[in-house]
């Protein structure tokens, strides 16, 4: 049926309201419809039309919003953490940025260029890049892109410097000063190395943030300024 229009429904209204939402489950569709014309599906589909398939197939958890039942999830898929994880990282850094980028016009020097200006640690950004190669792969392997263009973008994930370590009588000062049930958590992280229940510890200036990643999320920020003189 080559040079023929196929038309099909897969939506309504309601459901997308605007032609950016519209665009986007087209774009889906599009990939599908064109699995063995790799240049054509390269040079209409979207990075968000990627990253919404991409995200139906390897993060199905979090696209469905739901958890598997034991023994229900693939051995090849990724954990609902891991998923959660891509979703931030989809959501904040870079959907915001490349949305609206053809697959064709996603160049690597761009994308170098763009991990360099954003104010974030190096491991952060190198895992940004790494999410990035990963949506071209999954381009790839479904036969819409017949390169990967990240896989040119140099970001190293070594750190600046090295990280402050608290001695044992700062972490017992700081301890004292935190309620319930942060003060738990913390000294777990700290005499264990664990991280208890996705809870984190960060140090910023004079503060440290103590942070839970559940759905309900919380953060607290403690003043440490004082911490050695106590």
């Amino acid at each position: 049926m080559s040079g023929s229009r196929i038309k099909c429904s897969f939506g309504t209204l309601d459901e997308y309201p605007s032609d950016s939402a519209a665009q986007r489950a087209a774009d889906s569709i599009r990939f599908i419809i064109n699995r063995q014309t790799a240049q054509q599906a390269l040079k209409v589909a979207s990075v968000e039309g990627l990253v919404k398939h991409y995200r139906e197939h390897e993060l199905p958890e979090i696209f469905h919003d739901r958890r598997p039942e034991p023994g229900e999830r693939d051995d090849q898929q990724k954990a609902y953490s891991t998923q959660y994880a891509y979703e931030v990282y989809l959501k904040k850094w870079i959907l915001p940025r490349w949305r609206s980028y053809r697959l064709a016009d996603v160049k690597a020097v761009d994308v170098e260029a763009w991990l360099k200006a954003l104010p974030l640690a190096r491991g952060t950004k190198a895992k940004l890049r790494n999410i990035m190669s990963a949506l071209f792969s999954h381009a790839i392997r479904w036969e819409w892109a017949e390169k990967n263009p990240i896989r040119s973008v140099r970001q190293s994930a070594k750190r600046l410097r090295t990280p402050d370590v608290l001695t044992p009588e700062e972490i017992t000062a700081l301890v004292g000063k935190l309620p319930e049930p942060l003060r738990t958590a913390v000294e777990l992280d700290a005499f264990t190395g664990l991280l208890i229940d996705g809870t984190a510890i960060r140090m910023t200036g004079n503060y440290v943030t103590v942070m839970k990643k559940t759905k309900g999320a919380w953060r607290t920020a403690i003043d440490i300024s004082n911490v050695g003189q106590m």
